[in-house]
This record gives structure tokens, sequence and C-alpha cells, in this order.
């Protein structure tokens, strides 16, 4: 990710989906939604964990989605961090910005907070800190709409967000890799 976009991403005081940021991507840039989640372990790196391979959902539906970033094997302080997210549809130009909403559940409050600007959110996004030698996790929700097609997509989890303190200092090399979650939409009367 670049720093630019780091930087815009942290500048926004709040967790967004990374699509709202970046240009859509060009077919050749996305990963076919047949392939399974990639685990990709690199060494020194932090690695993002999805708790399943794939997603399947009736429109109108919910998917809740355990995610961690295992920092264990890096000696990199990421600080607060959180963890945006690009969904794309097979066959769309770009990303969905009203097919599906992403929350992240707040354990202090019990309550599921949406990501990007809402005046009536009262709770906070999580915020955990990833310092060397640790792990953090997130609890997910992907809400379809009840007007979202059929079809195939795949989550993006695209690395980190970071406060600017450390993100200023935190080698590049050390980000996770990106991982993809494919998903099937499938017809509501089945």
């Amino acid at each position: 990710m670049k720093t630019s976009r780091i930087a815009t991403i942290v500048a926004a005081g709040v967790l967004v989906p990374a699509a709202f940021l970046a240009a859509p991507a060009t077919a050749a840039e996305r990963t076919p939604s047949t392939a399974t989640a990639e685990q990709q372990s690199t060494a020194g790196r932090a690695v993002i964990k999805v708790g399943t391979t794939s997603l399947t959902v009736k429109p109108g539906g919910t998917a809740d989605v355990d995610v961690t970033v295992d920092n264990s094997a890096s000696d990199t302080d990421f600080g607060g961090v959180g963890l945006p997210t690009q969904i794309w549809f097979d066959g769309k130009p770009g990303p969905e910005w009203n097919d599906v909403k992403v929350s992240f559940w707040n354990e202090e409050k019990h309550a599921w907070v949406p990501t990007g600007w809402d005046p009536s959110n009262e709770f906070e996004l999580p915020y955990p800190r990833l310092d060397k030698r640790s792990t953090v996790g997130f609890k997910l929700r992907f809400a379809f709409s009840p007007d979202v097609q059929p079809g195939q997509g795949v989550i993006q989890f695209t690395g980190l967000s970071m406060d600017m303190e450390k993100g200023a200092t935190t080698d590049q090399a050390t980000w996770p890799a990106e991982v993809k979650l494919p998903f099937t939409v499938l017809p509501a009367d089945r």
C-alpha cells in the first residue's frame, strides 16, 4: 500500500473501507473469486489470517468473519491499527458501495459499529495495538443488501491502517500481504 494512501486513511479519522479511497481495480488486478482465501506467511512480516476460506450468503443476509493479524514473527511495533477492506463483484467495473456494508465488533460496548462516517454512530471503531511479537483480532460483519444480485466476488483485506506516530517510522516491508476472501451470493429462493 502506498504511503500516500495510508496517510489518507489515517487522516480520515475513522476506518473506512479502503475501496472508498482507491481507484477501481481493472480485471487484471483482481483475483478470481474461485480461489480460496489466501493465507500468506512471509518471514518477518505480520500475517493476516481469515477464519474461513469462502462465504456463501443470500440477498439480505449477513456473514460474520473472524480475522487476526499475527505479528508474532516480527519486531515491528505498528501501534494502533485498523483493517481496511475492498469488496468486488465479478463482472462489475468497480467496488459496490451499497451492496455490502462492513461493521466491526466493539467488544467494550457489545455492539457492531459500521465503517465509514455516520453521525448516528455512538461507538468507536476498534483500534487495537499491534506491538512487536503480538497478535490482534477483529470480528467483522458483512451485511449484504436485500437488492444485491446473485453472483460471486471477493473481499480483499488490504493490510493495516495505522496511527501517524508509528506509521511514519514503520518499515513497509513488514506490513501484512493482502488477503482475498471469495464469496457467493445465492438467489433468494435457494
